[in-house]
């Protein structure tokens, strides 16, 4: 059996894409994006065979200028404008 190699794509009904993700040997791998029904970008991850890696960063719909929730493993910390 051959593991899938290469990136998957989902999309809203809208056509806007939802989710692009990569695999390698059927792993996550790579950057992964997320985004809102909207358009907007929504979230990044960083995958390496498998595992998550490094930055997560989330944003939420509504903001025009959009500050990232980021965490690297072991630090988590929330950007916010007042």
């Amino acid at each position: 059996m051959t593991l899938f190699t290469g990136i998957s794509t989902f999309y809203y009904d809208n056509n806007q894409i939802r989710i692009r993700q990569t695999f390698k040997n059927g792993k996550k791998h790579s950057l992964h994006k997320s985004w809102h029904s909207n358009g907007q970008l929504k979230g990044e991850e960083n995958w390496i065979n498998g595992e998550e890696n490094s930055l997560h960063r989330s944003w939420q719909r509504r903001r025009i200028t959009p500050l990232p929730f980021e965490f690297c493993l072991d630090v988590c910390s929330l950007k916010y404008e007042i």
